[in-house]
Order: structure tokens, then C-alpha cells, then sequence
């Protein structure tokens, strides 16, 4: 059996966020009853090591937990993990390209007011470089 910091030396992670895991109940650690301090097993070093995989391809820990769920209730979790890292992939291709054109469009408009002077802003003009601009 380890204690927090073992095992977070163990999976690379900090003390802190394997007190965090077993709080939402991602681990289950025993106690020790002379002193209550929370005991880990081998087993739970490589859950906190899935877990911090999962988290770095982008899987939330609420989606981390269903895929536990699906393993404690029998059923291969690859489907699921498949599934939800192909709309991840979708979605950020998404985001990819909305970022693309606001890069784009600021720097057409940094281009455009390279060379426009500065105004005198007032009760209907804030700042008249955005409220001219088409983008």
C-alpha cells in the first residue's frame, strides 16, 4: 500500500491532484486506521496513470469516469473512447479554423490601421479603428 505522495511519485503527478481524484471518487484508496491517512494500491497507480494518458488526449474526467463505468459494468470502453476522440478531433478542427480567420482578420485590420491616426474617443465614438472596421 502507498500513501498520497507515493503514489503520486509513481504516476508522475502531483500530491494535490491524486487528493483531488480520490475526493471525486476517480480513486478509491483504503484507510489506514491508526492515523487515517488514505492508502493506495499497486492497482491505482495505473488507473492515475490511464487517467493522466486520458487527460492529455483531451478526454474530460466526467468522460474518464464513464469509461471506468463501462469497465466495472463489463464492457470494453474502446467504442466509447473511439467515438468521443473522433468528435474531440472534429471539434478542434473546428476551433482550428475559426482561429485561422481571427488571425486573419486581425491582421488585415493591423495592416489597415498601420497608418490611420489615433482618435479622440467620445459619448458616441469609442474607438473609431474597430467601429470602421468591416471584419
Amino acid at each position: 500500500m502507498m500513501t498520497v505522495r507515493e503514489i503520486a511519485v509513481q504516476a508522475d503527478v502531483t500530491s494535490d491532484a491524486v487528493r483531488y481524484y480520490a475526493r471525486i471518487g476517480l480513486l478509491h484508496p483504503k484507510r489506514n486506521p491508526k492515523n487515517g491517512y488514505r492508502l493506495f494500491a499497486a492497482a491505482d497507480v495505473y488507473r492515475l496513470r490511464f487517467m493522466v494518458r486520458a487527460k492529455n488526449l483531451g478526454f474530460t474526467l466526467a468522460e474518464i469516469r464513464q469509461i471506468f463505468f463501462n469497465i466495472a459494468d463489463g464492457y470494453s470502453p474502446c467504442p466509447q473512447v473511439r467515438g468521443i476522440l473522433q468528435q474531440r478531433i472534429a471539434e478542434n478542427k473546428n476551433t482550428i479554423d475559426e482561429l485561422v480567420a481571427l488571425q486573419a482578420r486581425m491582421e488585415q485590420a493591423q495592416n489597415e490601421w498601420k497608418d490611420i491616426p489615433d482618435g479622440v474617443a467620445n459619448d458616441k465614438i469609442f474607438c473609431h479603428l474597430i467601429e470602421q472596421n468591416n471584419a
